[in-house]
Formats: structure tokens, sequence, C-alpha cells
């Protein structure tokens, strides 16, 4: 029993070597190479992607795969066998057979194919709505607390060529994924404030002398969450006149804010 077991085990873990080695290649070249007729919203390779569900197809077939083997090197028995025909074999097998079922199902009928990618256009804009939304309104909550700290959101980066400001940059390239305010904070407070000279409270906003501009306020960030980014480019701007520097400050940004990478 226990040989006929490893025997049929072997057997139906090459049955499954060939259908992640030999059925969904085929698949992937017929989905990459389907024809876009100029009309669908998408390309027809994303549509039958998404709708053959062909990558969880992919996924459970090669986790079968290292499964069947496991089974046949090390634990080989008649339960072995039919839970590997019924958990990974058969639903392999249909899985396959559905995509491929789906696939040339949309590519003759191309009337359904655009209507299958005019609902996946809809569905990708409305979850990029809702990403935006969620992103601004995390930008507000951060803009608020960062008002408490005297600092204030700009949209315009000034001119190089403006030099009231001193700047801090942009250690990597990619977008600004989180602002962690609780850094920023620490890294701010330590800033030599021009208010010492005078004797004020250098962590009260409110006793900073006003400067020549009237309405600027001192510590200015030019860079929200979402916004990409290139390595120098120009994250917060320091009003010259409301500190105490003698040389350019070098303040480590890349503690407080999280720089993902970006495919250019």
């Amino acid at each position: 029993m226990g040989l006929n077991s490893a025997q049929t085990l072997q057997t139906l873990w090459q049955v499954q070597g060939a259908l992640v080695a030999l059925g969904f290649p085929f698949l992937l070249l017929l989905i990459q190479f389907s024809r876009d007729d100029g009309v669908t919203a998408l390309h027809s390779s994303e549509v039958l992607a998404r709708e053959t569900l062909v990558r969880f197809a992919m996924e459970w077939s090669t986790t079968g795969l290292v499964a069947a083997g496991v089974l046949t090197a090390w634990l080989a028995s008649s339960g072995a066998v039919i839970a590997a025909i019924v958990l990974i074999t058969l639903p392999s097998a249909w899985m396959l057979l559905r995509s491929y079922f789906t696939a040339f199902e949309l590519l003759s009928d191309r009337l359904r194919l655009r209507r299958k990618s005019s609902e996946l256009l809809r569905e990708k804009l409305l979850a990029s709505m809702r990403d935006l939304w969620a992103l601004q309104r995390g930008n507000a909550l951060v803009l608020a607390e960062l008002a408490t700290l005297g600092v204030e959101r700009s949209y315009f980066d000034p001119v190089p060529e403006d030099d009231r400001w001193w700047s801090l940059t942009a250690s990597a390239t990619g977008r600004i994924a989180d602002i962690n305010l609780a850094a920023i904070a620490a890294l701010l407070a330590p800033l030599p404030r021009a208010a010492i000279r005078a004797g004020l409270d250098p962590t009260d906003p409110t006793t900073i002398p006003e400067t020549e501009a009237g309405d600027d306020r001192p510590i200015r960030f030019l860079r929200m969450c979402g916004d990409r980014v290139r390595e120098g480019d120009r994250i917060v701007i320091l009003l010259r006149s409301s500190f105490a520097f003698t040389s350019e400050p070098h303040v480590p940004l890349d503690r407080a804010l999280m720089i993902t990478s970006i495919d250019e």
C-alpha cells in the first residue's frame, strides 16, 4: 500500500508539474498578446488577466506543486493521495480550464470584452478617488497638527535666488508615504530660534518676531504625503531671520519622512 501510494503521489506530482509548466505559460501568452480593437477602455490583456483569475490560479497551482512534492517525499499514504486529488490536482485543473474558457469566451465576444473593460476602468477610478480622498483627509489632519508647531503648508516653492530661506532637502527619490509628527516635533524643537536673542520663549510660536514679509511663518512644508520628490528637492524651508544659524542647517528629515521608491 505504501509503495502504491508513493507511486500515485509521484504521478499526481508530475501531473501538477505539467499543469504549471505547460498550461499556464500558453495562457499567459494568450493574455499578453491579445489584440486591442481600439475601442476598449483598457488594454484587453489587463481585462483578461482580471477576469480569468490567472494570478490566483497560478499561485494555487504552484503552491499545490510544492505540497504534492512534500506529500510524495515524506507523507505517502492513501489519505495523502485522496487529499492531493481533492485539494490540489482537481482544483488546479478546474481553475486552468476555467481560465482558458473565460479567455476564449471574452476574445470571441468583443462587445462583452468592452463592457468588462468599462467596468474595470470604473472600479479603478472609484478606487483612485477613494485613495485620493483618504490622502487629502490625512494631509489635512497632519497640517492641523503641524500648525501647533508653528509650521504651515506652502504651495509655492520660493525660487533658489530667494536667499531669505534655509532649505531641508529629501535624502532619496520616491514618493512621500508617511510623515511622523512626533519625529518632526523632535527635529524642529532644538532649532536655534532667533527669538532667544530677545529673551523670548523659543518654543512658543507666538513669540517669534514679525518678519519683514509680515505674514511669513518661519517653518514651511513644501511637500506632503503622496507627493513625488527627487533626492535634493526642498521639503521644508526655514526663514533665515527667525533662526540663529551660522551656516546651512543639516536636519536629518529621513527620520521623520517615509519616502518609498517609485518607478520612473
